[in-house]
């Protein structure tokens, strides 16, 4: 995968273990683990990182001409229709139910604004 300075994966999670290996550049990760702490990190060439499945991250290339790495998921039937979005668990959840958890009107979760 790669990613340009400044693009963003946005926060997604899996139903499996991911695996990565940094091939070129910077990139930060950004994560919740399973505890709900929020932590980040950079990860440079030739570092790795590994996240259980169904911990919530992003990924954001840094600097220059972005980044790249190499992603291996410890399922070998695992298929990208089973990566969730962020954006596609808003999209589906009840506007009432995300008002009440972030205390926010309901309009503030109208997909139309």
């Amino acid at each position: 995968m790669q990613l340009k300075a400044g693009a963003v994966l946005e926060t997604h999670w899996h139903k499996a273990s991911e695996w990565a290996f940094k091939l070129k550049g910077r990139a930060r990760m950004t994560a919740i683990d399973q505890h709900g702490h929020a932590f980040q990190d950079d990860v440079v060439e030739s570092e790795q990182w590994n996240l259980p499945a169904g911990i919530p991250h992003s990924i954001q290339g840094l600097e220059g001409d972005g980044c790249e790495f190499l992603l291996v998921f410890d399922d070998g039937n695992f298929s990208e229709e089973e990566t969730f979005l962020l954006t596609d668990w808003l999209a589906h959840t009840p506007r009432e139910v995300l008002a009440k958890n972030f205390g926010a009107p309901e309009s503030a979760f109208d997909p139309s604004c």
